[in-house]
Order: C-alpha cells, then sequence, then structure tokens
C-alpha cells in the first residue's frame, strides 16, 4: 500500500504536561523517533494496544511510550479544539518541539498523538486522557 507523510497531531495535554517533564535528550530522541517513524508508517513500527485502549497504537522509545491513533479516510473529522500540530518557524517552542494550535482537519492517514509518558504509568494516563 502506498501511503504518503502523515501529519501528526498532538492531545493539548502532551504540549503543556508530558514534553515538559522529559529531559533534553529524551525530548531529542522522541521527537527524531515521531518524525521519521509515525511520521512515514505509524502502523509498521507501531503495535496496536488492546482492551479498552484497542482502536490506540503504541511506539517504544527506549523507557517512553508514544500512544497514538491512526486515522483512516473513513475516520475523517474535525481537529478537536486546541490540538497542536508540529509545524514551521512561527509557533511557539516547548523544549525542541515547534507547535501551533491546528485548524486544520484531521484527514486519512493522519496521527494523533494522544500521550507521551514513561512505561510505567502510560496506560494509566491513556485511560484518563483518551478520546
Amino acid at each position: 500500500m502506498d501511503r504518503p507523510g502523515s501529519n501528526i497531531f498532538y492531545h493539548p495535554l502532551v504540549v503543556k504536561k508530558d514534553i515538559p517533564r522529559l529531559d533534553r535528550f529524551s525530548v531529542k530522541n522522541i521527537r527524531r523517533v515521531i518524525e521519521a517513524k509515525l511520521g512515514a508508517r505509524p502502523e509498521i513500527y507501531g503495535l496496536p494496544l488492546r482492551g479498552t485502549l484497542k482502536k490506540y497504537w503504541k511506539l517504544r522509545v527506549g523507557d517512553w511510550r508514544v500512544v497514538y491513533e491512526i486515522y483512516t479516510p473513513a475516520q475523517a473529522q474535525s481537529v478537536k479544539q486546541g490540538v497542536y500540530k508540529l509545524l514551521g518557524s512561527e509557533m511557539k517552542m516547548q523544549s525542541h518541539f515547534r507547535f501551533a494550535r491546528s485548524t486544520s482537519l484531521i484527514k486519512g492517514n493522519d496521527v494523533y498523538v494522544l500521550i507521551i509518558a514513561h512505561r510505567k504509568d502510560v496506560y494509566d494516563l491513556a485511560h484518563k486522557r483518551k478520546l
């Protein structure tokens, strides 16, 4: 299946809470992995979750986990209010990530990052934060 690059959207709490908790090295590494893997083929690099989180996927980055959702063309919907998108230089800087509130639409093949957390905390937080 040919797949163009995915747009990556972030839950507001990823920007406000998750990323500021990370050390500089982890932020740099997680950003690189998200851009390279989730931006290209998120269904190949991640693993689907089970149970009540079955519509989400996880990506391991050392001891950190990125929980995300992949939107198919049938699931295209408006971005939730306050969702952020990693973009160009006009964005505010947040520990090596540049973000802006997004007014575009989530389309098919886009990725929505729900949480970035340590492996021991990620699933409890994901249950509280899921859409």
